[in-house]
């Protein structure tokens, strides 16, 4: 459980292929190994998935800096108020539907059952972590 957190974490708020967890480094690769395991991908699977899963997060790196939020330090640049949030979550939303209308064609649904449980733990840790940030 706390190494299934630890990869959450790592996929959500890293910006550098290193991040540092508890006195050990590990890459996006070892994430990305993670998830290719949880999810069961074939070699096929893994050779389609890898770059969109990788465009996706820096899709969503990308989109949460633009509004000031710098993941590699956790830093915001100002307090974020609650139209900036609705922005925030309008782009995500975007960028999640367009994430999974590309798996379709790759992902059995089972896998697809996964991802999206995946997703929807990144969502919930960077929502927090944006309203924590509202205080």
């Amino acid at each position: 459980m706390k190494l299934n957190l630890i990869c959450i974490f790592l996929i959500i708020f890293s910006l550098s292929s290193k991040v540092i967890a508890e006195d050990d480094v590990i890459t996006m690769d070892d994430v990305y190994s993670k998830l290719e395991e949880n999810l069961d991908l074939t070699e096929e699977q893994s050779e389609k998935f890898k770059p969109i899963y990788f465009d996706h997060r820096e899709e969503v790196q990308n989109l949460l800096k633009k509004n000031g939020i710098d993941l590699y330090t956790g830093s915001f640049e100002k307090r974020i108020g609650i139209r900036q949030l609705r922005s925030i979550k309008r782009g995500m939303d975007k960028l999640y539907r367009a994430n999974n209308a590309q798996l379709v064609g790759i992902l059995n649904k089972e896998q697809i059952k996964e991802y999206k449980k995946t997703q929807e733990k990144q969502r919930i840790e960077i929502r927090d972590r944006l309203m924590n940030n509202r205080r």
